[in-house]
């Protein structure tokens, strides 16, 4: 009776010990947030999957229609059917006015993909609380295997990651270290990485930037080289403006710690990042989604873009009723003048004022 007590123990034992494994090869933070309301498969192979970055996904300044990029939406059953993609990493931007938007992208992406889709929000993506409320944090982090990603928010304290969001920062990469994670993806739409570091200066001039400085190079920078030689680091950033190319890459010297950005425009160029995770290795791959031919990610590099010239596109002319029609129909147009008239207004006051006291 005591051996047979003694079987049953040690098989429980066994059977506790092979599902907490499980759960360590697959765990998933209950503060992940996707777009579209889905979790990843949980039947995964983490030994064997891919996933996609891209980002900016609502085109360019001129679309107004209130639905992602025509690129993008092209290209959905590709992502899914295939690329076979466990999930979408979005690098920020996906709406181009979220309020306005939301509806539109759900009825027309969101409800049809299958796969999860992340984001790291940008700009775009929040007006007031709405994003919260309809979506939900904007900052969480999962874990797939032995890789774990990491989705910041770079918008909400102006490129700053400070207060919870850093101290979560920290607890996530030091837990990867508990579970010897062997990569961590980190996410943020602006590239606080090379807002005041002088080897970027110039390559990503309209990019969101911070008003008052960020504290990646004091604060969060040294909280990546302290776990550098625990993981392979990846960052990935996706607030890219006039630039030749999807994509850019560069990995420090030295170290474990690569920054790679990507987004499209809905334009000739577009591409996105495969990222293909296969016993414990890495492959990225770049695909185009106009059928153009394209290099290995690594020769998008530095000095590709140092030496790189954007073609000068030929103005068209006749475009110019068009776009005096959306300027003026965008209601962003209307905030400016309303407030500058108020500035005007106050300028006018203060001024007169001025005038009675001197006099």
């Amino acid at each position: 009776m005591n051996k047979k007590l003694a079987l049953f123990k040690v098989k429980r034992l066994l059977a506790l010990t092979l599902f907490i494994v499980f759960v360590l090869q697959f765990q998933q933070s209950f503060s992940q947030v996707s777009l579209n309301n889905r979790a990843i498969d949980s039947s995964i192979n983490v030994n064997d999957f891919s996933f996609i970055i891209t980002g900016h996904i609502y085109g360019d300044g001129v679309n107004q229609s209130g639905y992602p990029a025509s690129t993008f939406l092209g290209n959905m059953d590709f992502f899914e059917d295939s690329l076979q993609a466990a999930f979408i990493c979005f690098t920020g931007d996906v709406f181009r006015d979220v309020k306005y938007d939301y509806p539109f992208y759900k009825r027309s992406a969101f409800d049809k993909m299958e796969i999860p889709l992340y984001n790291a929000v940008g700009n775009h993506d929040l007006s007031d609380d709405f994003y919260q409320e309809e979506v939900g944090e904007t900052y969480f982090s999962f874990t797939v295997g032995k890789n774990v990603f990491i989705i910041l928010d770079a918008e909400s304290d102006d490129s700053q990651i400070v207060g919870d969001q850093f101290d979560f920062f920290e607890s996530t990469l030091n837990n990867a270290k508990e579970i010897g994670a062997e990569h961590v993806f980190i996410f943020s739409h602006r590239p606080i990485w090379a807002e005041t570091n002088p080897e970027f200066e110039g390559l990503f001039s309209d990019n969101t930037r911070s008003t008052f400085g960020d504290n990646f190079i004091e604060g969060v920078y040294p909280e990546l080289d302290s776990y550098q030689h625990d993981f392979d680091i990846f960052w990935l950033s996706g607030s890219m403006g006039n630039v030749p190319v999807s994509f850019f890459y560069h990995k420090e010297e030295d170290k474990n710690i690569t920054y790679i950005q990507t987004a499209i425009r809905n334009i000739p160029r577009d591409a996105i990042l495969e990222v293909k995770v296969k016993d414990d290795q890495l492959s990225f791959i770049p695909h185009s989604l106009t059928g153009q031919h394209l290099e290995a990610l690594e020769y998008y590099n530095m000095d590709f873009w140092k030496e790189y010239q954007v073609p000068v596109v030929k103005f068209n002319y006749r475009l110019i009723p068009l776009y005096i029609k959306q300027t003026l129909t965008n209601r962003m147009f209307w905030y400016g003048m309303g407030a500058m008239v108020v500035v005007f207004f106050l300028g006018g006051l203060v001024l007169r004022r001025v005038k009675k006291r001197v006099m």
